[in-house]
């Protein structure tokens, strides 16, 4: 775009020039009267403003054939701008489902993991209310234990007077 602006500043500045020549060929063939010049002198002009005409129709023709491979040229960008926007937004896409996908995951694991742990402490939890009620038990029964022991002795030491109390009766 800023080469093509320039191109036309150009031309319209070759044009300018070229306006100018002509405004002072003009003025120069109203100075010089045709009586002044001789049929060669004449013939020298024209083919000088010929060449001219030639030379100013063949840099147009060149500015036109660049105007026109400039055209194409921002037109073969502006193609390729699109394909890359189309590519940056297809891949700006893929990103954020990419992203919302791994958002997800994690909020996934995050929750499975705060269950995880809730379970792992209720398991905690049980597995000491299950020792303290196994450590009570065993404190239970071996009290039991002793009281069984201690009245086994009374009975033993019962009988025992109770035989020494038989055999002094009789």
């Amino acid at each position: 775009t800023s080469r093509l602006r320039r191109l036309v500043g150009k031309l319209r500045e070759d044009n300018g020039t070229l306006s100018r020549e002509l405004d002072l060929a003009r003025s120069k063939l109203k100075a010089m009267s045709y009586e002044d010049k001789s049929e060669e002198q004449w013939k020298v002009v024209l083919a000088q403003m010929e060449n001219e005409l030639t030379r100013t129709r063949e840099s147009l023709v060149l500015v036109k054939a660049d105007r026109k491979r400039l055209k194409a040229e921002k037109s073969d960008l502006m193609g390729q701008m699109k394909r890359l926007y189309t590519t940056l937004s297809h891949r700006d896409t893929e990103l954020k489902d990419f992203v919302a996908a791994y958002e997800n995951r994690r909020k996934e694991m995050e929750e499975s993991s705060r269950k995880l742990r809730i379970e792992k402490e209720a398991i905690e939890r049980e597995k000491w209310d299950m020792l303290k009620r196994a450590r009570d038990s065993a404190e239970r029964s071996v009290a039991l234990r002793h009281q069984l022991d201690a009245k086994d002795a009374r009975i033993r030491d019962l009988e025992a007077e109770l035989l020494r109390a038989r055999n002094s009766d009789g």
